[in-house]
């Protein structure tokens, strides 16, 4: 398998390259002038096998394909990832989640995309503890040292 030390902004370069029908519409894309893309495209040409110029015009080649193909799948699996990511339970006592959690439900809302607020009348760091909250609220002393306040 071959490597290539390739920068995050030069493989959206390469992602909008194989779209646009020419480096001024990637540019546009971009927000970049056309000569800082075409130094860029420069560079990936020497560096990796993803860019051949025919007709003075950059084109990927079936590698560069390839790796668009691979780059498309790892933003999507980040997406998921990160769509995942903000999920998460928070345990707090009945009492604290009707004085405090309650009257900020608006601001979680913004927040996050999907979480759970999950109350009990005993304390949290069970619930922390066996992993069925991420983390919790409470406002007593903890009982267990595994606890981090």
């Amino acid at each position: 398998m071959s490597r290539f030390n390739i920068q995050t902004d030069e493989a959206e370069i390469l992602l909008f390259l194989e779209k646009s029908q020419n480096l001024r519409e990637v540019g546009e894309c971009l927000g970049k002038d056309v000569s800082v893309i075409s130094r860029r495209l420069q560079g990936l040409s020497l560096k990796t096998p993803f860019l051949v110029k025919q007709d003075n015009q950059w084109r990927l080649t079936a590698a560069g394909r390839k790796f668009n193909d691979w780059t498309r799948r790892a933003i999507q699996e980040q997406d998921s990832l990160l769509k995942l990511q903000n999920k998460f339970i928070i345990a707090t006592t009945r009492e604290f989640s009707n004085l405090v959690m309650a009257p900020a439900i608006n601001w979680w809302d913004k927040q996050f995309d999907h979480y759970e607020i999950m109350t009990t009348d005993e304390g949290i760091e069970s619930l922390i503890l066996k992993g069925s909250a991420d983390f919790g609220f409470d406002c007593g002393t903890p009982y267990s040292p595994l606890i981090a306040f």
